[in-house]
């Protein structure tokens, strides 16, 4: 039954008696509880009174249970929230707490009769709820199954559209699919001849160890049947584990299959692979394949609806149903019997899925991604047939983040527009196959107007991966030394002994050059001179410049400080003569500093940042004046700042706020000042 919220609002409500009121209080009660019938409905309303409510002279209720036959709502008459409450009653008025903490009754016997009509006899009024409880929890389990069942019907239709498998499929999957995982599994014991077992023809054979490498991750050709694969002891624990006294080890891939359905296509995705089990006695049981499918994605026209074999909602067991995304099946390796012919017709005829597989046999690819982006991003099957698969995998998967978006154009109608480059180096990214890093590079080097060579991207892009501002290092060697000869040089340098992970080291060499090329030009070294440009040994020649650029700098702040010290000087000394700051009462003084050096000991003293402020009083923004005790006028005790015909602040020890008596001092200077000013 549906519950109107509009018409269940119009009913009167309960409103209490003044005896009623009083009864709440003479029974120490907490909540108090009538129940309304209506009459010619099967409604029963459960009104709730709270006592601070009474106490404040309410009389109405603050929640108000409506219960029909099958379904129930509360409305929220004078508590935080919605107007209307769809939850259990134990959860609107946290009923676990209330019996604990609280005592409720009913307002009258009629209400409990009532009551016990509709859920029966209460036994503990402590646990009056527990009835309605119940009635709640199973009109609650109804409708999460009416829902459950209303998207599972929907996925069993769709289920019926799927069609068989292709015969060759499981045949695919284990020959060519999984064949990496085809061991020649051997017993290690035997000086000459071993016992082995071959996953590929799944028979025993003989392993002559004159013949073969026998070690573990070695190839090897099958005296059976002469195909290759790979030696892998008895022993051996990969994602291993036992069972019946069998120890086993195994390995698993995704696969994907595409076919058509009545409306559109569909993927289907599989999670595969081989078993292997031994025991003492024997090499190897026969090598189980294995699969069970996991996902499959229909896809109509515009509409893509995605499903997994899991539980749902928790409840049941695993079937088909509604995609929650539990299932990561982004990457699988895509059959391609029955392709291109699946998408002839839909939006997907070009997309190149088969292709895109066959460029990289024998690895997964992000087909799930792929899919879901080849609708707005059609150049990705301009990218598979140019074999352009490097930069396609780090647009699919978004490797680059913000940088993506600045390496490539994606709104581009031109492949020149796209790479961002001009039109006569497109040949160049095609012809090179040049990952997004690589373009990257390239774009820096033209910006620059170097001269290079498709080479020389793909060996700075290789050498300098770690390199965050390329464009920083292209502008700093432009003017100085060749781009290859600057490679070389870098590749020697970085061979020096470092514990960093290779891009780590390569980074830090070129931060460390531009570092060392940015103090030579301050120092005014000749930088067209071999040495300096490209010195032997940078260490040394990083840590010895970097001294002599800290030593000039200490000399120019030393020089900056005493002219900026002569100037606040000057200022002080006129200041202090017939300045206008002059002040005193009987507690305190205004004092004028003498120098900048007083300042700055009088940040020493009291611990704070007024040193700092010896610049601004020297360019004439702002002064700074002491507040002395006229009992001690030379310990530093408040700093203030005048700034502006005002008072900027006036700090004490370690920032410390002034006390009302210094307020009150610095208040009256402040008016002082004003009127001299007026």
């Amino acid at each position: 039954m549906n519950m109107k919220k509009r018409e269940l609002s119009k009913i009167a409500m309960n409103a209490l008696t003044m005896e009623q009121m009083e009864m709440i209080e003479n029974a120490d009660l907490d909540i108090l509880m009538s129940v309304q019938e209506i009459s010619g409905q099967e409604l029963l309303i459960l009104n709730f009174y709270e006592r601070e409510d009474i106490r404040k002279g309410l009389s109405t209720p603050v929640l108000r249970t409506f219960m029909e036959k099958d379904d129930y709502i509360t409305e929220n008459l004078g508590r935080p929230g919605g107007k209307w409450l769809t939850g259990r009653l134990e959860s609107v008025i946290d009923i676990g707490y209330w019996h604990g903490r609280k005592h409720c009754a009913f307002i009258d016997s009629q209400s409990r009769r009532s009551y016990e009509k509709k859920f029966g006899k209460i036994e503990d009024m402590q646990y009056w709820y527990k009835d309605i409880y119940r009635w709640q929890e199973k009109i609650l389990d109804r409708k999460l199954d009416e829902r459950r069942e209303k998207a599972l019907s929907h996925t069993r239709r769709m289920m019926e559209k799927v069609p068989g498998l292709p015969d060759d499929f499981d045949s695919w999957a284990y020959e060519e699919a999984l064949s990496e995982f085809h061991y020649l599994v051997y017993k290690p014991e035997g000086k000459r001849h071993i016992k082995g077992y071959c996953a590929c023809c799944r028979t025993e054979v003989d392993l002559d160890k004159s013949l073969l490498k026998v070690r573990r991750g070695e190839k090897a050709s099958c005296p059976s049947c002469g195909r290759t694969a790979t030696l892998m002891p008895q022993s051996a624990r990969l994602n291993g584990r036992k069972e019946e006294g069998f120890s086993s080890y195994y390995n698993n891939k995704w696969l994907c299959i595409f076919q058509k359905t009545a409306d559109g296509f569909m993927a289907r995705y599989f999670e595969a692979g081989i078993e292997y089990q031994h025991d003492k006695t024997t090499i190897a049981r026969p090598a189980r394949y294995w699969k069970r499918e996991l996902c499959r994605v229909f896809y109509e026209g515009n509409s893509v609806e995605s499903f997994e074999y899991a539980v749902y909602k928790q409840r049941g067991s695993e079937q088909w149903c509604p995609d929650t995304g539990k299932i990561n099946c982004a990457s699988a390796m895509v059959y391609t019997g029955n392709l291109p012919d699946v998408f002839t017709g839909t939006d997907y005829q070009y997309c190149s899925v088969d292709l895109l597989q066959k460029s990289v046999p024998g690895r997964m690819i992000p087909v799930w991604h792929y899919m879901r982006q080849y609708p707005e991003r059609k150049y990705y099957e301009f990218l598979i047939k140019t074999g352009m698969t490097d930069m396609l995998f780090s647009l699919i998967k978004g490797n680059y983040g913000y940088f993506e978006k600045n390496v490539v154009n994606h709104d581009g109608s031109s492949a020149a527009d796209f790479f961002r480059v001009p039109k006569r180096y497109v040949r160049m990214v095609l012809e090179q196959k040049m990952s997004l890093d690589e373009l990257r590079v390239l774009q820096a080097f033209i910006k620059e107007g170097l001269t290079f060579s498709g080479d020389d991207v793909k060996r700075w892009s290789a050498l300098c991966s770690g390199d965050t501002d390329i464009l920083a290092t292209v502008k700093t060697i432009m003017p100085y030394v060749s781009l290859p000869r600057f490679m070389a040089y870098i590749e020697k340098q970085t061979c020096v002994p470092d514990h960093s992970p290779s891009c780590y080291r390569i980074r830090n060499v070129l931060r460390d050059w531009r570092d060392y090329v940015g103090w030579c030009r301050k120092l005014k070294c000749d930088l067209t001179d071999p040495y300096y440009i490209l010195p032997p040994d940078l260490n040394k020649a990083h840590d010895r410049m970097q001294e002599e650029h800290s030593r000039l700098m200490d000399k120019r702040q030393r020089d900056r400080d005493r002219r900026i010290r002569r100037k606040a000087d000057q200022i002080f000394r006129k200041a202090s003569i017939g300045s206008g700051y002059e002040m005193s009462t009987k507690d305190f003084m205004i004092i004028v500093p003498g120098s900048a050096d007083e300042i700055r000991n009088e940040g020493n003293a009291l611990h704070h940042c007024v040193g700092g402020y010896v610049d601004r009083v020297a360019r004439g923004e702002t002064m700074i004046l002491f507040v002395r005790k006229v009992s001690a006028p030379d310990i530093p005790f408040y700093t203030l700042e005048w700034n502006k015909d005002h008072v900027a602040q006036c700090r004490g020890m370690r920032n410390s706020d002034m006390t009302e008596d210094v307020s009150a001092f610095v208040q009256a200077f402040e008016r002082l000042m004003l009127e001299k000013a007026a």
